[in-house]
């Protein structure tokens, strides 16, 4: 990826190599790259869903590699995780830091049905409202980071589509005060941006409630 960016930015040729501090400067500048394209939603190819079991009276885990929820640390927790009880679904809201300390319920046991997601380095710490009574199975959905890399020859699995938006807008990352990028390059970054977001943007539903809506019927022929 980082010679590849390099080429088309003119600075390499086909067959040319990294010298030891460039491999070392370009890495960091990609994992660098990479961590910004996590703060869009829309740059994020999977909201994945995982169950954990929740202890009774805690109300606060951490998350993250050998933390409490033993995963990837998320980058945002998606408002659309849930407890699975008796085959029964309830949604669990996340709430700002202000929102959910004005619930006052610290101390309180029951079925949880809010958090607050503090996303700390290494670890984050979600918090529950409530203690759990018992040990609810807890569904959490969350944005997970692009893979970042330790190594120069480490190998990397990407949907379609991604090599050559990471790689085009790599190497504008990187052009400023270095090596012009070529309005053709630009093209390229700009156009494989806009189909990995085109593609991640989650479909739209609208609605009206009944009550506001009323239940005048439309005739399609009139239109009225």
């Amino acid at each position: 990826m980082i010679i590849n960016s390099l080429i088309s930015l003119g600075d390499k040729i086909i067959g040319d190599t990294l010298t030891s501090a460039e491999q070392t400067y370009y890495l960091a500048k990609l994992n660098t790259f990479l961590e910004s394209c996590d703060l869009d939603r829309l740059l994020v190819y999977q909201i994945v869903e995982e169950s954990f079991t929740l202890v009774i009276g805690s109300s606060s885990y951490t998350i993250g590699s050998g933390g409490n929820f033993n995963t990837a640390r998320p980058t945002k927790v998606e408002d659309t995780c849930f407890i699975n009880y008796l085959n029964t679904l309830y949604f669990v809201e996340v709430l700002s830091e202000r929102n959910f300390t004005a619930l006052q319920t610290q101390g309180l046991s029951g079925m949880p049905r809010n958090l607050y997601y503090n996303l700390a380095a290494p670890l984050g710490t979600i918090t529950f409202d409530y203690l759990p009574d018992i040990a609810y199975d807890f569904h959490l959905k969350s944005w997970k980071q692009l893979q970042s890399f330790t190594a120069i020859g480490d190998t990397v699995s990407l949907p379609l589509g991604y090599q050559r938006f990471i790689e085009s807008n790599f190497a504008l990352e990187i052009s400023p005060g270095y090596v012009s990028a070529s309005p053709e390059l630009a093209k390229v970054a700009r156009e494989s941006k806009a189909a990995i977001r085109s593609l991640n943007n989650p479909d739209s539903v609208l609605r009206l409630d009944l009550g506001v809506a009323g239940r005048h019927r439309w005739n399609i022929m009139t239109g009225i």
